[in-house]
């Protein structure tokens, strides 16, 4: 049951452990317009020491497959244990805007009778972590 007007984030997991945590604490720093991440992770031998420092996160949910369902079924998964009325997905190797939670629901919010389609540009991630942008705003 979709209880309010805050977004979830869905994160489908199944790539190593460092581009995992870059994405999932990317989530992490949402504002309070997020309050709830959810985790599918496909990986049933990812290590419990990340999937500990994660939970630390009150507003994590953490669903271990116990194995390879595949991207679509594991989205499905994440978007199915959802309780919020918006949700977003982001991929495991991908990262979010430590501002998109706000932006998205105060242009869904303020344009409620359209539909919207929220997307946050293309930029890549160095070695070294350090991000370059290549389109959007």
């Amino acid at each position: 049951m979709m209880i309010n007007n805050k977004l979830s984030i869905g994160i489908a997991l199944f790539r190593d452990d460092r581009s995992a945590n870059f994405a999932i604490q990317s989530a992490m720093a949402q504002s309070d317009n997020c309050n709830e991440i959810i985790i599918s992770d496909n990986n049933a031998g990812r290590s419990s020491n990340l999937i500990d420092d994660w939970r630390k996160d009150s507003r994590v949910k953490y669903i271990n497959g116990n194995g390879n369902i595949g991207l679509y079924k594991s989205f499905v998964r994440a978007y199915d244990n959802s309780k919020n009325r918006y949700f977003c997905w982001l991929s495991d190797d991908d990262f979010l805007h430590p501002i998109l939670a706000d932006a998205v629901t105060e242009c869904i919010l303020s344009n409620f009778d359209q539909d919207v389609l929220a997307w946050a540009g293309l930029s890549t991630v160095h070695s070294n972590n350090h991000c370059s942008r290549l389109t959007g705003r």
